[in-house]
Parts: structure tokens; C-alpha cells; sequence
């Protein structure tokens, strides 16, 4: 199954709640495990808001496409990771 097949496109969303609540679990896991989590996919270079719920679920890092980066970073703003304290204290 290729994720690019447009035969297949809509049958997959990323943002669906179903997969969102199941991402957004397994964020508050890692974290609460005092470990780091990241994401690799296209999903938050296509969907700005996206990224955005992931940066507010307290994601660590985020692949990004070169041409969505300053896309992205305006739609999240800077913010303080949930649940987590500031870097160095």
C-alpha cells in the first residue's frame, strides 16, 4: 500500500479523531516515561494545524519538508512543550 496511491487517498486522515486521540496518547506516555518523541511524515508539512496539535500535545520534534518550515513555525508560535519543564531548569 503506497500512502501517495490516490486510489487509496481517501480512504486515510491523519487528522481523523481516531488516529489524533492514539498520537496524542502516546505523546502523554513518552512523556510521562521522561523519554522523547518525534514524528517523521508528511502530515505536518501538508497540515499546519496539524503540527500545531502535536506541538501542543508536547511533541519533542517534528520532521518538516524544507519549503513548510517557516510555514509551520508561524502557525505554532513558540511554545512551552505540555507537561514539560523549560530546557536547562
Amino acid at each position: 500500500m503506497d500512502r501517495d496511491s490516490s486510489e487509496l487517498a481517501e480512504l486515510f486522515d491523519e487528522r481523523d479523531e481516531a488516529v489524533t486521540r492514539m498520537i496524542q496518547s502516546l505523546i502523554m506516555s513518552v512523556i510521562q516515561a521522561g523519554r522523547k518523541v518525534g514524528i517523521c511524515g508528511q502530515a505536518p508539512s501538508d497540515y499546519p494545524d496539524f503540527a500545531e496539535f502535536l506541538v501542543s500535545a508536547g511533541i519533542d520534534s517534528i520532521s518538516l519538508n524544507p519549503d513548510s518550515v517557516i510555514k509551520v513555525i508561524r502557525q505554532c508560535g513558540p511554545r512551552r512543550k505540555a507537561g514539560r519543564e523549560p530546557e536547562g531548569g
